[in-house]
């Protein structure tokens, strides 16, 4: 048996018992819920780097392994969203083990018809990105190649298959990787991440207005959020709320710490 934990809503965590073919231990992987269902891709083992895809039914607790054909390579570290439609979700770039491997193709999976279509390619091969969709539009920022990090963030048009590197105003977060982002209405929000360990002393929040394309920092009241790269989170479509957990902070000390910030009330 195999176990998984679940945050009920008295916000305590239940221990459950899940049954199937669950992932090995790994790292570095990343997780969508498509429909309901939890799709686990990728990740390595600190040898081994995977390409294998996982399914969690969130009804029955069965974990089961998704068999497809011409599936991406193995990787790590890479930028994972639902979309482009409902029954999909999109990977793009990432790296495996070796030194200055990094990827740039952007590909999506129908959880329906279990086939991988290559979307894009990337101007730069990157991993440690956040990527979202905004309508037709896979927006990707930040990331690195290995020796620098960036803060570019390339727009990515589902009809045209064309790229460009977006041009923005305000204050831009600095050169950023291992963060997430998330598109709520007609802004995008952009969680933590650094150089590396984070920098800053709270959880970095920043948000980009795409009508008008200026970016602006969010200021939290009473903010007592914790600095964080490498932590796994996800927004909930009802709520606007974010919800963040794990990863590491200044000290690359690993952090058990859960946390929500509201993208609407901004607390």
């Amino acid at each position: 048996m195999y176990s998984k934990c679940l945050l009920n809503r008295h916000r305590e965590w239940v221990l459950l018992n899940t049954f199937g073919n669950p992932p090995c231990a790994r790292s570095g992987h990343a997780a969508v819920i498509v429909r309901g269902k939890i799709y686990v891709f990728g990740g390595c083992d600190g040898d081994v780097v995977y390409n294998d895809l996982h399914c969690f039914d969130t009804v029955t607790h069965e974990w089961r392994v998704i068999m497809s054909e011409g599936a991406p390579t193995p990787r790590a570290a890479f930028g994972m969203c639902a979309g482009p439609g409902d029954e999909d979700f999109t990977i793009a770039c990432g790296s495996n083990t070796q030194f200055m491997s990094a990827y740039s193709d952007v590909w999506s999976f129908n959880t329906r018809h279990r086939t991988w279509t290559q979307l894009f390619e990337s101007p730069k091969a990157l991993y440690g990105v956040s990527i979202c969709w905004y309508g037709r539009m896979l927006l990707m920022y930040a990331g690195t190649a290995g020796l620098e990090y960036c803060n570019h963030l390339y727009a990515f048009h589902s009809l045209t298959s064309s790229v460009i590197k977006v041009s923005t105003t305000g204050v831009c977060p600095s050169i950023w990787y291992k963060h997430e982002s998330f598109a709520v209405n007609d802004d995008m929000y952009v969680f933590g991440g650094g150089c590396f360990a984070p920098t800053e002393g709270r959880m970095f929040i920043s948000w980009l207005d795409l009508r008008s394309l200026e970016w602006k920092q969010v200021q939290v009241q009473n903010d007592t959020s914790i600095p964080r790269t490498a932590f796994s989170s996800c927004v909930g479509p009802e709520t606007s709320k974010v919800w963040v957990f794990g990863g590491f902070d200044a000290d690359n000390t690993c952090l058990q710490s859960f946390q929500s910030y509201d993208m609407l009330s901004r607390k």
